[in-house]
């Protein structure tokens, strides 16, 4: 079942990308989702980036053995008696040198050059490998290169392979003459590693390889984050984003779509189906309700997440009780006053003993709720995160409409398409869903008419 849902997302992702090149707005929000991608995972780079040059400069300053580098340069002209035009001579010398150039890392001036200096450590093949000769482009001029772990030795090899090479090359090409244009020089600084190049190289490398890490994690990223894809999928209306911003946008379209589906449908019970926490659950849940209570609506704000309850932190003045008994009939003695509007009613206790489900279950709770429907406009219940409790999967068949709650980034396609399929099979009427991209989790209240400090509408209302 995941995997098909994986392919899925995979396809309705590419679907997307394809249909948002089509216009420009869509295009612009296209690259506004790209943006945000980057910058979500911005860390990856800054990670990639300090390892790799760190990395870099302990192998270029410690592990590899430093090379220095001494060069000689010869120049290349024919004989007079050979002299025919300017263009002949200029391809003649330039011919003349690439035959020298060959000459230079030949076997024969190799092993002189050994034999002369008498480095016991050094056999023909390694210095051979340290040799370098370039004729440069058109020209007639040959440079000679020699690398070399120490750079007295540098400058030794070089002097010596163009001193035998001089020799050779005149009973080589007797038409062809050689003038030693620039010496050997000691070398002070090492030509290798290049410690900035090879530190340049591995910033791009690193800043190249994260940027496609992260396409990848967000190609295969199957968590809802964007509406499109998200409304696509669970074939449900995106209501909005509940964000850290002091708005309550999102809130009010909740709160729209309550009224207008009690007004059809005469509904009054309503349900806050959230996948990650508690204090999410109960942080929209009060800020519904309390729109609610601005157009004059009479309340029930309930919260059922008896083992680990929130609401209570997000009003002052509302008391947690304990209720650790079975007679559920007295749920009435636990509902309090709102201090903040006459039109709140909260329901609210910490039971750890008799279980959730076992009381959300009970023919005492069924008729509390609909005892209360006769008393309130409207009953807002805030579940137990979906996660990690089973008394949130029965509360949907108890009510008249759900909104579900993604949490951005977090939550995935796979929980949702299988929560939408739990849903169905109750009959509940889904009436559509939120993104909450807050990172902030709500703080009790510290102070008298201080509210939840991240709940946007509460901060107003207080």
């Amino acid at each position: 079942m995941s995997t098909i849902l994986k392919v899925l997302h995979v396809r309705n992702k590419i679907d997307y990308w394809q249909h948002s090149s089509g216009s420009k707005g869509e295009s612009s929000l296209d690259i506004k989702f790209y943006i945000n991608a980057f910058v979500k995972r911005f860390w990856i780079i800054v990670a990639f980036v300090i390892i790799s040059v760190i990395v870099s400069l302990y192998i270029s300053s410690y592990l590899l053995v430093p090379l220095y580098e001494s060069s000689a340069s010869l120049y290349v002209s024919q004989d007079e008696a050979v002299a025919g035009t300017l263009y002949t001579n200029i391809m003649g010398e330039q011919m003349l040198a690439k035959s020298y150039k060959e000459l230079i890392v030949s076997q024969s001036v190799i092993l002189e050059v050994l034999e002369e200096l008498g480095y016991s450590d050094l056999d023909a093949k390694s210095l051979a490998s340290s040799i370098s000769a370039d004729v440069k482009n058109n020209t007639s001029l040959i440079v000679i290169s020699v690398r070399n772990s120490s750079p007295i030795r540098a400058k030794e090899i070089t002097e010596k392979l163009v001193e035998v090479f001089m020799e050779k090359a005149t009973h080589f090409a007797g038409n062809g003459s050689l003038t030693l244009l620039d010496n050997a020089q000691l070398p002070e600084h090492p030509a290798y590693p290049n410690v900035k190049n090879n530190t340049a190289i591995a910033l791009l490398a690193a800043i190249i390889i994260s940027c496609l890490i992260i396409l990848a994690l967000e190609f295969f990223d199957d968590s809802i984050k964007d509406p499109v894809i998200a409304e696509r999928m669970t074939k449900l209306d995106f209501i909005g984003f509940i964000t850290d911003k002091q708005n309550d946008n999102a809130y009010k379209a909740v709160v729209s779509k309550i009224i207008l589906h009690a007004t059809s449908k005469s509904a009054k019970l309503f349900t806050v189906l959230g996948f990650e926490s508690s204090e999410e659950n109960g942080s929209i849940a009060s800020n519904t309700a309390m729109i609610l209570t601005d157009s004059n609506f009479k309340v029930l704000l309930v919260d059922c997440d008896f083992k680990n309850p929130q609401i209570h932190k997000h009003f002052f003045g509302v008391e947690l009780k304990s209720f650790d008994g079975m007679e559920f009939n007295k749920l009435k003695q636990f509902v309090q006053r709102s201090k903040l509007t006459d039109n709140l009613d909260i329901l609210t206790f910490e039971n750890k003993k008799t279980g959730s489900l076992k009381l959300i279950s009970s023919i005492e709770f069924d008729s509390f709720l609909k005892e209360s429907k006769s008393q309130y406009d409207f009953i807002i219940i805030s579940t137990p995160p979906l996660k990690y409790s089973i008394e949130s999967s029965v509360i949907p068949s108890m009510v008249d409409g759900v909104f579900i709650v993604a949490k951005s980034n977090v939550t995935k396609q796979a929980q949702m398409a299988e929560l939408i399929s739990s849903l169905k099979k109750f009959d509940s009427e889904i009436l559509g869903f939120v993104i909450n991209k807050a990172r902030k989790l709500p703080n009790k209240s510290k102070k008298k008419g201080q509210l939840d400090s991240t709940s946007s509408l509460l901060n107003t209302k207080a």
